[in-house]
């Protein structure tokens, strides 16, 4: 069977000790938990004697987590998955104080089904952003108490063909939020300078490629109009979103957490709530703006076409 490790860490502003009992809370798990924020509807049963619990679901399967051993420096659990396939995991939690923060690092090992060796890379990166998303909630949850990030499954509806001007860009996952930001800088700017009468809508980002593996993605970052402009500078293209069924999914809080909303997606897509159309790229829509809205009210909608 093939193996299988993820290893992934954030800096928290909290001492050792503080951390390592907020892991060890599992009733508190459902607050940051990258799955559970899918389906805060699911079962969760936490132990009698607090070192283990049970979550059943139909988007997030059925699976248990067990504590170890609990040191000054680390937390190992095991973990075991019932559905929707069976598999076992080692799960380790290390923490090393660094001045007044905290490096924590998420780490587990565990074996594929064999059935599943041919996308092991792509569970690996799945599930390392998992990690990601579950570390940027438990650092909001510890330093802030509550994590600013809840999701709307609005489900299957009708998007009209929209008209829009873009700018087109290829980069690594790892620069994009860098690029984003100018992107739209420069769209937003131009757009009111010389569109102000032809906009049409929030703005949103189409997304043609995302490849977790190879770490690289395709986007065009967009402007609805209602007419297309005589001209455009030579960096920027014009283009049609088709009418078409979508799934949506929406996000209320900070843009940081926005990955939530996809995840969310992701798991309705695998669990075949909806049968998603690859001919037509996902798009992400920006209903307010970071500059006249506070972080925690910001939304953000993630639709994905259907068939």
């Amino acid at each position: 069977m093939p193996k299988m490790t993820v290893k992934e860490s954030i800096l928290i502003a909290a001492s050792p000790r503080k951390i390592s009992h907020a892991l060890i809370q599992f009733k508190d798990w459902k607050h940051w938990s990258p799955w559970l924020i899918a389906e805060p509807q699911a079962k969760v049963i936490v132990a009698p004697d607090q070192q283990s619990y049970r979550w059943e679901g139909d988007i997030v399967g059925v699976g248990e987590m067990t504590i170890k051993e609990v040191g000054e420096a680390h937390i190992y659990m095991d973990l075991t998955f019932l559905k929707p396939f069976k598999s076992k995991a080692k799960v380790a939690f290390q923490l090393l104080a660094e001045g007044e923060q905290t490096r924590l690092t998420w780490t587990m090992d565990s074996r594929l089904p064999f059935f599943l060796f041919w996308i092991k890379k792509s569970i690996e990166s799945f599930v390392a952003m998992d990690y990601c998303r579950g570390l940027l909630m438990l650092k909001d949850w510890i330093e802030l108490g509550a994590v600013p990030s809840a999701i709307t499954v609005e489900g299957i509806k009708e998007r009209s063909a929209q008209k829009y001007v873009g700018i087109v860009r290829k980069c690594s996952t790892a620069d994009i939020d860098k690029y984003m930001e100018k992107d739209f800088e420069k769209l937003m700017t131009f757009a009111h300078k010389n569109l102000a009468q032809q906009l049409d809508g929030p703005p949103f980002t189409i997304y043609p490629v995302w490849d977790v593996v190879c770490k690289k993605v395709h986007y065009c970052a967009c402007q609805p109009v209602t007419e297309y402009p005589e001209a455009l500078p030579a960096d920027f293209c014009q283009g049609q979103l088709e009418t078409s069924k979508v799934h949506g999914v929406e996000h209320k809080g900070p843009y940081r957490h926005v990955a939530n909303a996809w995840a969310v997606q992701m798991m309705y897509k695998q669990k075949k709530i909806f049968r998603a159309n690859k001919k037509l790229a996902p798009i992400e829509i920006y209903h307010n703006s970071p500059t006249n809205t506070p972080e925690r009210e910001l939304i953000s909608e993630i639709q994905f076409a259907v068939k």
